[in-house]
């Protein structure tokens, strides 16, 4: 059976106060949001691009950058949260998660502070309904995921960098040891074929030889951006899957394109996508692997395909990541309209981090939330990006930091008018069992109520 509170919880975001009115046909109104390449938000207006912080990097050095990167990702964070609690588009910003998930760059690494915003914007955003080959170059020539995985200091032991004089005359990254394998490795393992893809560490150590070269260029009369840095490139011929390259920009680019049209492309992705949404029958399954395959990776079709599966409407729930909760929590409350431009919030407003508009430790108050509830944005532990299972986020710690955050929650809400409540109960009560339903309406005071809504167990499972 198909439903408008499955559309809205398990594909979108969660709903807003009117949202379910104004839904006719919930898989119409999915397919919908599939119209444009890159999913609009103009809460994402004005932000900084990444050759915007590389050229303030250069200007303030590597000391300085890391405060600069601090603040631009506090903005960032800021940006990214309003851009889900006000989408009108749930579905295709859910989509964009997704593929920044699955294109991991964590600010677990200092240097990544000040662009994975950016990333995810000029990579993910802009090409996550276009092709899957694309989104791969895209990602693996980005800045922000060339530093994430020190592919910059990947160098050719035979290039012509590190041959004779070449360290002195060419630009070679004082702490390069040669050759780094951390980008072929996570491209093959995590963004392509997937850890039981059928290769072998010759294949990661050829992929790493042909993508040397591959790094970024600072400010200058070349730009800040990619750059493929020839003079640190391994001469030779490189053998992957059995494929011949013979080295060179094109020949890595090739290679990308040939891993991202593989069989075990298309079983990782469909396994990864059908793990974020519950759909784990090997039929399903089979088909998003078919129409990835028979479409050469366009991402837009496989969505399509997905919003069709029957499976997809029938499954049990899933529990709900750290960020859902929040966000879904956030869009039933209204909680975009008091997160200001630099992410604080205002006062006498519901404050996840109790503190006003004050920070402490770097933290804005959304920020502060995701940390308390252990998914701090951008902030993996490792570029397989966070965990979709239930076993990762349903444990007893994870569940009482939820209640802990909930019942903060709820004491400021309980101060608002009889408004906040209603648009609260409209957005979430159709997704409660009747039973649940009445308890809540039932509850002796607002701040209990409130609380009662975001734990019920509805609301932690989409």
């Amino acid at each position: 059976m198909i439903s408008t509170q499955q559309a809205l919880a398990r594909f979108g975001l969660g709903a807003r106060p009117g949202d379910a009115e104004a839904i006719r046909d919930p898989r119409d109104w999915l397919l919908e949001q599939l119209g444009s390449l890159a999913p609009q938000s103009t809460a994402l207006d004005g932000l900084p691009s990444s050759a915007d912080f590389i050229r303030e990097w250069a200007r303030v050095g590597k000391d300085g950058s890391k405060s600069v990167g601090g603040q631009w990702y506090l903005r960032e964070v800021a940006a990214r949260a309003k851009a889900a609690l006000l989408s009108r588009q749930p579905f295709a910003e859910r989509w964009v998660r997704h593929w920044a998930n699955h294109f991991t760059v964590s600010v677990r690494a200092v240097t990544t502070f000040g662009l994975v915003g950016p990333f995810e914007r000029e990579v993910v955003r802009a090409r996550c309904l276009g092709n899957f080959a694309d989104l791969l170059l895209a990602s693996s020539k980005h800045p922000a995921m060339i530093l994430y995985l020190d592919q910059q200091r990947s160098v050719g032991p035979a290039s012509r960098a590190l041959s004779g004089s070449g360290r002195r005359r060419f630009r070679v990254p004082q702490d390069s040891t040669g050759l780094n394998e951390n980008l072929a490795r996570e491209i093959l393992e995590l963004h392509t074929l997937g850890a039981d893809g059928d290769y072998t560490q010759d294949d990661v150590r050829a992929l790493a030889g042909l993508l040397t070269g591959w790094t970024f260029d600072k400010p200058g009369t070349r730009g800040a951006g990619f750059l493929f840095a020839e003079e640190r490139h391994q001469p030779g011929t490189f053998t992957i899957l059995g494929k011949k390259y013979s080295g060179g920009l094109a020949e890595g680019e090739r290679a990308l394109r040939d891993l991202a049209r593989h069989p075990s492309t298309a079983r990782n992705v469909a396994r990864r996508l059908g793990r974020h949404f519950g759909v784990v029958d090997a039929p399903s399954l089979g088909l998003l692997e078919a129409n990835f395959l028979a479409t050469g990776g366009n991402l837009a079709a496989l969505a399509r395909t997905l919003v069709g599966l029957d499976a997809a409407w029938s499954l049990s729930p899933v529990f709900t990541t750290p960020d859902d909760w929040l966000v879904a929590v956030g869009r039933a409350t209204g909680l975009a309209t008091w997160i200001d431009d630099d992410g604080a919030l205002g006062r006498g407003r519901p404050d996840s981090a109790g503190d006003g508009d004050r920070r402490k430790g770097g933290n804005t108050p959304w920020l502060a939330a995701m940390r308390l509830l252990g998914q701090p944005t951008w902030g993996a532990d490792s570029p397989e990006g966070w965990p979709d299972d239930q076993a990762a986020w349903s444990g007893p710690e994870q569940v009482l930091r939820r209640v802990e955050l909930a019942q903060a929650m709820s004491r400021r809400l309980s101060r608002l008018d009889r408004e906040a409540w209603d648009g609260a109960l409209a957005s979430l009560g159709p997704r409660l069992a009747p039973d649940r339903l009445r308890m809540v309406e039932r509850a002796g005071d607002r701040a209990t109520a409130y609380a009662l809504l975001f734990l019920a167990p509805e609301v932690l499972r989409r």
